[in-house]
């Protein structure tokens, strides 16, 4: 796991490249690839003192979107986020 944060830290330092990041948003929809980089942009903002803010997004592809959307937003609020 030490691998995959410390490249999402050396990436998230080139993406800001050289400027300071106070703050950093991020989408997700609840599949497993936004949850991770919503997971990882949490970790990361906490130990480089970046605000970060999910914003959910329902795509309203499936009936239960909505119904998923809520549990990515309670998921996300236990994390702190």
């Amino acid at each position: 796991m030490a691998a995959l944060t410390d490249s999402f830290d050396c990436n998230m330092k080139q993406l800001f490249a050289g400027e300071e990041a106070t703050f950093l948003t991020v989408a997700v929809s609840g599949g497993s690839d936004s949850m991770a980089l919503a997971l990882l942009a949490h970790d990361w903002s906490r130990a480089n003192g970046v605000e970060v803010t999910a914003l959910i997004v329902d795509h309203g592809l499936r009936a239960e979107s909505a119904n998923e959307a809520r549990q990515v937003a309670d998921w996300l609020q236990a994390k702190g986020m």
